[in-house]
């Protein structure tokens, strides 16, 4: 009938009117093989073009196989921030659990960490915050290897011109040159060259 499971009826032995086909019993909301109407949970393709392993409903983002609706494609559960394999609505491609602050492959919004670019140009290998540890450039141009803070350790360049090993502070270690009160190898402001540790007042 209208809202049948057809195994066996007058029709034939896998059709149902409306075009469900279903192994068990049929409602308005329908567990299918091939196409179910409303939101359902079906092996192949549903309305809004979701495709889900287990339980769709009607307003949600489904964890589908493929092409969900609002072009989310996810591998398990789906929220309004949404896990997926390749595009997520807002442009989130991630691995494991999205909220707004979301950790991706490829392109992130907001401070963010991630493989390549982020939004404000921020490339970081583990957790973003406003102060960003990365690989290459970071906003307020701090490249590091580790954790970064006002004061940042990094390879290359660092805020306020210092370029150092292990951990900046207001006194600093470093290879090249320094500013301010500083233990280096080279060349420190207030000629001040040292290996070990430097003071205002000290030259070693």
């Amino acid at each position: 009938r209208s809202s049948v499971c057809c195994g066996q009826s007058a029709d034939q032995s896998v059709l149902c009117r409306s075009s469900v086909c279903c192994r068990s019993v049929c409602r308005s909301s329908v567990c299918c093989r091939s196409v179910c109407r409303s939101s359902i949970c079906c092996s192949s393709v549903c309305r809004s073009s979701v495709c889900c392993r287990s339980v769709c409903r009607s307003s949600i983002s489904v964890c589908c196989r493929s092409v969900c609706r609002s072009s989310v494609c996810c591998r398990s559960v789906c929220r309004s921030s949404v896990c997926c394999r390749s595009v997520c609505r807002s442009s989130v491609c991630c691995r494991s659990v999205c909220r707004s602050s979301v950790c991706c492959r490829s392109v992130c919004r907001s401070s963010i960490c991630c493989r390549s670019v982020c939004r404000s140009s921020v490339c970081c290998r583990s957790v973003c915050r406003s102060s960003v540890c990365c690989r290459s450039v970071c906003r307020s141009s701090v490249c590091s290897r580790s954790v970064c803070r006002s004061s940042v350790c990094s390879r290359s360049v660092c805020r306020s011109s210092i370029c150092c090993r292990s951990v900046c502070r207001s006194s600093v270690c470093c290879r090249s040159v320094c500013r301010s009160s500083i233990c280096c190898r080279s060349v420190c402001r207030s000629s001040v060259c040292c290996r070990p540790v430097c003071r205002i007042i000290s030259l070693l």
